[in-house]
Order: structure tokens, then sequence, then C-alpha cells
């Protein structure tokens, strides 16, 4: 990224980076000393800005409100898709699609008229979940059983496969070349199963009262998927005794957040205990196509189209309880 800043201005650089990130910046190659702060377009990654009226023309950035609690006397959450720069103290949108200004009203509301193309919502999905599978660490998926997280677990463990059948055919190159010895290398030996040949095999987690419906449906949903299945279950007792920690990092008392989060927690902490650093999860997909109420039918088509062109859908599939799922 660095090499990025000095070749474009902040707004390109913003848009070249792909994923979830915030970032503070410190240029002392200038004076005064530049700071570029940003954001990603949907917020998933937690970025907060602060100031201290004591402290005129002094900035804070953090990850935690905690970290600023007690320094700062105004407190922001930093705005998603938006880059600060200190040399005129200025924050700019730097995330402009052409749908954004779905918030609008009237004639100004961008209204969506494309066809609903099931195919490419299959593919952009599969290929989403297979890009972010292309990781170095131990991962697996977050699995009730659902549709949501079941379709998820289905496109990993499909790409799982496929890895593990480019990893026999390494082996069984490996144990030839043991006989005849090594073959002259060629470009189709360099493709992308070989380059990621080195995936773990996929582990799935549920967590759930006990004979919970979650459970019994995720027990069905791993074996049909043929996954390293992995069920806690908790109390009543275990959740509530939780409560004080997951409020901790959550950094908030919303209820609905809370009951939502705690079950999650629990189950991080027993993740992250079995060395895997990153799972998928369906959360978010209710969101990313306007909620339940579109779901169900309960708004005509035009508010469903506002609905899922506006700012508060696109920010909210990233609430506390997925942001937070990897505390403890």
């Amino acid at each position: 990224m660095l090499s990025q800043f000095r070749k474009h201005d902040k707004i390109e650089l913003c848009n070249l980076l792909d994923g979830m990130f915030s970032f503070v910046l410190l240029d002392e190659s200038v004076t005064p000393s530049r700071i570029i702060a940003a954001r990603d377009p949907i917020g998933i990654t937690t970025l907060y800005q602060g100031w201290n009226s004591k402290r005129p023309g002094s900035v804070y950035f953090a990850s935690e409100l905690k970290s600023l609690h007690g320094e700062c006397d105004k407190i922001i959450s930093f705005p998603p898709g938006h880059v600060y720069d200190s040399q005129d103290q200025s924050t700019t949108r730097y995330f402009n699609p052409s749908w954004w200004n779905g918030d609008a009203e009237g004639p100004e509301a961008t209204i969506p008229t494309t066809k609903a193309d099931l195919t490419l919502l299959r593919e952009t999905l599969e290929t989403a979940v297979k890009k972010r599978l292309m990781s170095e660490v131990p991962y697996g998926v977050l699995l009730s059983g659902g549709l949501d997280s079941s379709l998820i677990a289905a496109i990993a463990a499909r790409e799982t496969e496929k890895v593990s059948q480019a990893q026999y055919e390494i082996r069984q190159r490996k144990l030839k070349e043991q006989t005849s010895g090594p073959s002259t290398p060629t470009a189709s030996l360099i493709n992308e199963q070989a380059t990621l040949a080195a995936w773990p095999q996929l582990h799935s987690f549920a967590i759930g009262l006990e004979n919970s419906p979650d459970l019994l449906a995720a027990r069905k949903a791993a074996h049909f998927l043929g996954t390293t299945h992995h069920e806690y279950v908790f109390t009543v007792q275990e959740g509530l005794d939780a409560i004080p920690e997951v409020i901790y990092h959550l950094e908030t008392f919303d209820v609905t957040t809370v009951r939502a989060s705690t079950p999650m927690y629990l189950l991080s902490r027993k993740i992250k205990a079995m060395g895997v650093k990153m799972v998928l999860s369906g959360e978010g997909s209710d969101e990313i196509l306007g909620g339940m109420e579109c779901i169900f039918g309960k708004l005509h088509s035009t508010e469903y189209g506002l609905q899922v062109t506006s700012t508060f859908t696109l920010h909210r599939m990233h609430r506390p309880s997925i942001k937070k799922l990897y505390v403890g």
C-alpha cells in the first residue's frame, strides 16, 4: 500500500484496495507530517475518530471505543467509504457507486430496473467464497443448518474438495519423480489449485442449547457436505455469565446485538482455542437483499428497490455482532 500511496492520490489509493480494511497512514516525508485515515466501503472493520477540546488540533483514531474513552470528549464512528486527510482536515467520500443515492426520494432516487440475473448472482457468490478461501491459515465455516450458512458451507466444501484432488495429484507426481526423476516444469503445472494446495480440511462449527433445532439441522448439513463437524452445547447460565464480557467487547448495550452475539462469543472462543484463524458465515445475506421485510414480501417493489440500495441496508450488514465475531 505504501508504494501505491506514492503513486496515487488518497481517493485513487482507497479505490484500489480490495477487501475489508481500516488504516491510519503517517507520512513524515512532508512538513508538517500528514495523516491519512480510511475505512472500507461497507464498514466491515471498526474505526473511531475522536477529539479532545483541551488539545485543539489533535485528532485520535482507534479500532475500539475503549481506547478513546477518557482521552476524548467527542467520538464518532468513522464513516465507511470515506478518507480523512490532516492536510486540510477533510473527510471525503471515495466510494461512489452509481446506485449510492438510494437514500434519496422522488425523482432523484435510484430505483433498480435490471432484471434479476440468478446465474450472475450464484457465480458472484461462488467467486466471493472462493476468494476468501485463499488462506494460508486453518479455516472453517459457521453452520446452523439454515439456508444462508449451508450455501456458504456447500461452496466452501466443494472448493476444498477440488484442492484435495489437487493435493492428491501433486503427491502422485512426487511419487513418480522419486522413481524417474523430476520432469521439466511447464506452465500447465502452475495452476490455481496447485498454488492453493496447502488449504486445510474444511471444519464446520455449530452452537446451541441442548437439542436445539439449529444443532440438529447443522448436524444433517455437515453430514451431507462431509465436513469435519464440531458441535458445542452451552447452558443458559453459561450465556448469562458471558454477557459482561460480550458487552465489553461489543461496546454496546443494544439488547438484540448482545443476544445474537452471546452464542457467537462462546463459539468463537472455542474456535480460537482450536487454532482456526478464519471462519465464513451466512451473516448479512438477509440484509444485503433488503432485510426480512423484503424477503417476506411486505414491501412494494419500489420500496424494495429503495431498501436494497440504501446506505442503511449496506451498513447494517456489518452490525457489531458480525464485526466482533472473532473476539475472545
